[in-house]
């Protein structure tokens, strides 16, 4: 017979914030998984030490005996009802030679959801239109008496045109809406270059869930992946200003960056 923990119970429940609590106990969302094996887990708070023990943590020693507990956990994978798949698409090559070589072009497609309160869309497309023109570059600030004109300007011509409308979507112009439209661009304009190599395009979603989509292909792949000979992921390309742009250190000589002059690249 062999001993060891079937639970473990971590006291730092008080030092968590309330987002922190939230999302622990707020479904997750990733791919199914093989049934876990390891003790299951949970955080307490300092009160409910104290109640298990019968002294406060700060006096208890190592082999320190408890009161029993019982407990319940559940570890349970619901399909979503808005299931998300990827997207691909292949241009066979040219070449006999080397069409059965594929060069992988990709970028994802998903953000990270919505607010859980909503904004009024028209002012606050009014204020970063004017004080944020390059978006995350731009920090949030306080509008000058100029720029706070011309904010009410384009305030007072949305309500003249329609009513409040309000907004709860986080779009992600550029985590990657950026991206995503210059893949499209690429295979638009391949499509009429006949290029040697066939080129696979992959539209990859659940990328902000923990790179959900890119695993699911390369766990599942639609052609062998050491027919693969080059990969291009794009991620956040319209980030960063034209006087910014200029060459970077790379670590590794297979290690292209392809993201926007103020992103840190991890493409490989």
């Amino acid at each position: 017979m062999t001993a060891g923990a079937v639970a473990v119970l971590y006291v730092n429940l008080d030092g968590m914030t309330p987002a922190a609590v939230a999302a622990a106990l707020a479904p997750r969302s990733g791919m199914e998984t093989a049934p876990i094996a390891a003790p299951a887990a949970a955080s307490i708070s300092n009160a409910s030490a104290t109640k298990l023990f019968g002294k406060p943590v700060e006096q208890l020693t190592v082999g320190a005996t408890g009161a029993a507990v019982s407990a319940n956990w559940t570890y349970a994978f619901k399909m979503s009802d808005t299931p998300a798949r990827n997207v691909l698409a292949v241009l066979p090559g040219s070449d006999p030679t080397l069409a059965g070589e594929y060069v992988l072009v990709g970028a994802h497609n998903d953000h990270v959801g919505t607010l859980a309160a909503s904004v009024d869309h028209d002012s606050t497309r009014a204020v970063n239109s004017v004080t944020r023109r390059q978006g995350s570059n731009d920090p949030s600030c306080r509008p000058t008496p100029d720029q706070q004109h011309q904010i009410d300007s384009l305030i007072s011509r949305a309500r003249s045109i329609r009513p409040i409308r309000r907004d709860s979507i986080m779009n992600g112009a550029d985590d990657d809406g950026s991206g995503t439209v210059v893949l499209l661009e690429i295979a638009e304009k391949f499509a009429s270059e006949k290029p040697k190599r066939s080129i696979i395009f992959i539209s990859h979603q659940g990328e902000e869930s923990g790179l959900l989509g890119s695993k699911w292909f390369t766990d599942h792949p639609t052609l062998p992946l050491d027919k693969i000979v080059a990969a291009h992921n794009m991620d956040m390309v319209g980030k960063g200003r034209v006087s910014s742009v200029g060459r970077r250190r790379c670590r590794r000589s297979d290690h292209v960056a392809c993201r926007g002059s103020s992103a840190t690249s991890s493409i490989r």
